[in-house]
Parts: C-alpha cells; sequence; structure tokens
C-alpha cells in the first residue's frame, strides 16, 4: 500500500470513527433527555398531588384544628363538601404533626385509586382506599386499608417508620396513636402491631370472620409476629374491638416486591361534650 493510499484510508478511519462517536453521543443525549423529561413529569405530578391534598383537606375542614380533647387537636370534616367532589368517600385520616392528612374512599375496584386522586385526576400518589369486598368500612371487627409508599413520605410513605429496620427508633412513642374520622364519629387509632408480610396472603387480609375465637386467633398471630418497635403492650385488644389495618409497600415509590408493610390500629371512640361527633352532611 502506497503512503497516499494509506494516508487516504487512515482518513476514513478517522471520519468514521468521528461519525460513530457523534451517533454514540446524540443517543447518549437523547437518553438524557428522555430520563430528565420524565423525572420532570414525576416530579410534577408529586407536586400536583400534594397541591390536590392540600385543597381537599381545605375544603373537609381538615386544614384546621377546631377542638381539643383532652389536649389533643382534633378536626371536624365537611362530609357534605368532600362528598360532593366524589360520593366514595367514605372516611378521613390523620397523623398530627405529619402530612398524613387524608380522604379515605372505596371503589369499585382494587385498582382505581391506586393512580386516582378524590376528583378523579390521574396521579402516582393514588388515594387511601378500603378493599372494594368490604360491606361496611370502618364498622366491624377488621377494615383493610391501601395506600402507596411514596418516596416523599406522604400517602402510607411513614408506616415503615414504625419497623426498627426503616425508622428512627422512638418513631412509636412520638405517633402511638393516628385520628380517623367517619360519618358515624370520631376515632383516636391506637397503633399496636406492625408485620412484614406476604400481600397474597389471605390469612392475614382477610375479609370476614366467623365467629369471636376467629377474630382472637387473628389478634393472637398480630401479637406473635408483632414488629413494632418500641411497643409495650400498651393497647388492650380484644374480639369486639375494631381495627383498621394499613398495608403499603416494602419498597418506597415501588411495587415490584410481592410483600407489604402492615401495621395495625385500634379504632377507640372519641367522647365530646362540645359535638365533635356531630355529623355534618353524612348520614
Amino acid at each position: 500500500m502506497s503512503r497516499v493510499e494509506k494516508k487516504a484510508e487512515d482518513k476514513a478511519k478517522k471520519k468514521k470513527g468521528g461519525a460513530l462517536y457523534a451517533l454514540v453521543m446524540f443517543i447518549l443525549m437523547g437518553v438524557m433527555v428522555f430520563a430528565g423529561i420524565n423525572l420532570w413529569e414525576i416530579y410534577n405530578n408529586y407536586n400536583e398531588g400534594t397541591e390536590a391534598y392540600v385543597d381537599f383537606a381545605n375544603v373537609a375542614g381538615a386544614g384546621d384544628v377546631i377542638d381539643v380533647v383532652e389536649d389533643r387537636t382534633y378536626l371536624k370534616i365537611n362530609w357534605e363538601a368532600l362528598r360532593a367532589i366524589n360520593n366514595d368517600l367514605v372516611a378521613w385520616i390523620r397523623l398530627p404533626g405529619t402530612v398524613i392528612n387524608y380522604p379515605i374512599v372505596k371503589g369499585s375496584d382494587n385498582s382505581y385509586y391506586l393512580t386516582h386522586l378524590l376528583n378523579d385526576e390521574y396521579s402516582i400518589k393514588g388515594t387511601i382506599f378500603v378493599d372494594y369486598r368490604d360491606p361496611a368500612p370502618m364498622e366491624h371487627f377488621l377494615t383493610i386499608c391501601y395506600g402507596h409508599r411514596m418516596k416523599d413520605w406522604s400517602m402510607f410513605g411513614l408506616l415503615g417508620d414504625y419497623f426498627s429496620s426503616h425508622g428512627p427508633d422512638d418513631f412509636y412513642e412520638q405517633h402511638p396513636v393516628w385520628q380517623l374520622y367517619t360519618p358515624r364519629g370520631t376515632f383516636d387509632l391506637e397503633i399496636f402491631a406492625a408485620a412484614e408480610v406476604d400481600s397474597a396472603d389471605e390469612s392475614v387480609y382477610k375479609l370476614y370472620f366467623e365467629d369471636e375465637s376467629e377474630k382472637q386467633a387473628y389478634i393472637d398471630w398480630l401479637l406473635t409476629h408483632n414488629e413494632l418497635q418500641g411497643y409495650d403492650g400498651r393497647v388492650d385488644v380484644g374480639p369486639n374491638d375494631e381495627i383498621l389495618m394499613m398495608s403499603t409497600c416494602t419498597l418506597r415509590g415501588s411495587d415490584v416486591d410481592d410483600n407489604r408493610l402492615v401495621v395495625w390500629g385500634k379504632m377507640v371512640y372519641v367522647e365530646d361534650p362540645n359535638g365533635l361527633n356531630v355529623v355534618e352532611g353524612g348520614n
């Protein structure tokens, strides 16, 4: 090969290499732009969901504390205003001192509210919802409630903090009681158990109980498998009590794991002579 031919070949190789490099860089830039757009859409969706729940709280009257019972602050929920937005509403849940201040709905399946807000708009935050097969949520022994474990700790994102492997050592001491508002009254939700379970385990996600012995067996199982850090047996639970079961993913912002983090609370009616439990717009 002559010097001229070799020079021409080297030039061609260099040109080809440069074109390949440019193509690779173009592809990488495209991937980066696509990823950036996706991240921006996720960020916006998070923010839009957060803003929507602030609006729902304001409509509900849940943006401000209106009553105090035994040094605890409570809300008075405007059921009529909320049901004007969505008649699937069945309750409102709140954990004072945190971002948890949300409506609870019951849909026609267990999938729609994974990706929809109370006003039916699409959102990756979804809405906290009870099992659609439950004929009377919050009115019997066990009500099953589902919510996402969001990366910004919203929805049921804080449930994992009740487990020693996920949260601070004193989380249970700081937040032993939630608040549950229903059309029939206001309840303290006294947390007493937590466990990581298989989402397909029907013995845990149990909808029907034949008798008190089945209910007691369920309670015994919970206490035997209890992973609630710092729990000292302070909550007395029996088969005649009403329990709310709150279920979320083991991984933040993901639903790829078949296991779930579950926290159980006993519903305790709040006595209030000032009419806290007088229903406005409810049944």
